[in-house]
């Protein structure tokens, strides 16, 4: 399984949507994981064209109320793998 990682959009408010260089970037991962400061719903979507996104996010859940992509800190089962994530090791604990 191939990952891709990435935290920080802060999209909208940095600029409307992710660089297309992370299209490039994630060209064949099979899953990818946000690690905070989203901001919007969209900026998963956007993602998602690439493939399936796991997100946390701290703080700000209420812009994601609902959305089964985003939590405020996650393990993931990845192939006998676990992997944490959480957005602030000081907020998120």
């Amino acid at each position: 399984m191939r990952i891709g990682l990435i935290s920080d959009t802060h999209v909208p408010s940095a600029a409307p949507e992710p660089p297309l260089e992370i299209i490039k970037a994630f060209d064949g991962v099979d899953l990818i994981l946000h690690a905070g400061d989203i901001y919007a719903p969209s900026c998963l979507d956007w993602l998602e064209n690439i493939a399936p996104v796991k997100a946390v996010e701290y703080g700000s859940l209420d812009h994601f109320d609902g959305d089964p992509r985003v939590t405020d800190r996650t393990v993931l089962d990845l192939d006998g793998h676990k992997i944490g994530m959480v957005h602030d090791l000081v907020l998120g604990t």
